[in-house]
């Protein structure tokens, strides 16, 4: 099983990445990224391909649920969060802004 995380770039980008170990994420950050691992949600590897809008599906909630908890304007990462935020309500999310596409899905327990 893989665990789940979306990272955010400094300019509101965001790629989903899965890895055996938690641990391995901070092979997958640069400088300035943030990472957000989606707690409880574990996928098969590999990934079937019908999962695969499900799973960015479940990041995107994971981040946006994450920035709207925050509630501080001044937050240091703001700039970051206000451009994903952005890019989601406009469908520019990722390389392919495959959550546009999505039509329902399945939800791994």
């Amino acid at each position: 099983m893989l665990y789940v995380a979306g990272i955010l770039s400094p300019d509101g980008g965001r790629r989903v990445v899965c890895t055996e170990s938690i641990e391995n994420y901070q092979c997958h950050i640069c400088l300035g990224e943030r990472c957000f691992i989606v707690p409880g949600y574990l996928v098969p590897d590999p990934i079937p391909h019908l999962y695969w809008s499900a799973v960015v599906l479940a990041t995107d909630h994971h981040i946006v649920k994450y920035i709207r908890g925050i509630n501080d304007p001044g937050h240091p990462d703001g700039v970051m969060f206000r451009g994903y935020l952005h890019r989601l309500k406009h469908g520019d999310v990722g390389e392919r802004a495959s959550f546009r596409r999505f039509a329902g899905g399945v939800f791994l327990p």
